[in-house]
């Protein structure tokens, strides 16, 4: 049996005294026709869009909504536009631990945790060995930092350590710098829906472009192509294949424990 901390999820942790927004506004938002998004903090700031609570629950924990277990429908159904503000310029950890703060005092949110055996993905080297590119160290900014204006003909500037899933005339590809293998399965079990664990026992940094089509097995990700899109290009393949051809990574099926956050009790919040 696999130890649960090799799992390229999230390990839940709580402060007993977690920083607070020193202001925060809370709106239900009917609209059907918003998308549910939580914008990227700046300058000490958080802003949603018809942010469900269990989209702004996965935010705060950093955790995938196959992780999240219990609840009822509104919480994934009705949408908040939230506005808070903390003094000072604190970095997206420190927010998202605001976000956790919020969602007790106001949602009323109340969770625990329970570790249950499931199907998971093990992701490993391939017999020839890892093939990871080397980072560069120029193209990524450090993850708390404030992304600049793209400038016209310059790739964009990324934050180090994200990973970003681009679709291009029907062709999806992974895109990251200075990312880890625990980086990757991460991002990988959300396009999987299925925990990704990493045995490929690389701490290594490299930068990640994979291109790949979508298939059965991407299903936590949409469908790119479009009446009217070129041919798929040659030379790319399934996401399963295109690791193992770009980054000498195989996944494989298997089965470990998995740590869940469980929902107890939540409540729709007075609007103000």
């Amino acid at each position: 049996m696999l130890p649960a901390l090799l799992l390229c999820v999230a390990a839940f942790a709580q402060s007993d005294n977690p920083p607070r927004f020193d202001a925060a506004s809370i709106k239900p938002n009917p609209s059907p026709s918003l998308r549910h998004v939580v914008l990227p903090p700046v300058g000490g700031r958080l802003s949603t869009n018809r942010a469900s609570l269990l989209l702004l629950i996965q935010t705060a924990y950093d955790v995938p909504a196959f992780q999240i277990h219990g609840g009822t429908e509104w919480m994934n159904s009705q949408g908040w536009d939230i506005e808070a503000k903390a003094e000072g310029n604190p970095g997206r950890s420190q927010i998202w631990l605001m976000l956790q703060s919020l969602l007790a005092e106001r949602f009323q949110l109340r969770l625990h945790r329970e570790t249950k055996e499931l199907p998971v993905y093990t992701l490993a080297p391939v017999k020839t060995g890892l093939t990871l590119p080397k980072p560069d160290p120029a193209t990524c900014v450090g993850a708390d930092s404030v992304l600049p204006a793209r400038e016209k003909g310059r790739p964009p500037l990324r934050r180090c350590g994200d990973i970003t899933i681009e679709a291009e005339n029907g062709t999806l590809s992974l895109q990251g710098r200075q990312v880890t293998t625990s980086d990757l399965c991460k991002t990988l079990s959300g396009i999987f829906l299925q925990p990704i664990v990493d045995r490929t026992g690389s701490s290594d940094r490299f930068d990640l472009n994979v291109q790949f089509l979508y298939d059965d097995l991407t299903i936590g990700i949409g469908n790119p192509r479009r009446p009217g899109d070129p041919p798929e290009p040659t030379g790319v393949t399934s996401i399963v294949q295109a690791l193992q051809q770009k980054l000498g990574l195989k996944l494989e099926k298997s089965k470990a424990p998995v740590e869940l956050l469980v929902i107890d009790h939540a409540e729709r919040p007075e609007a103000n």
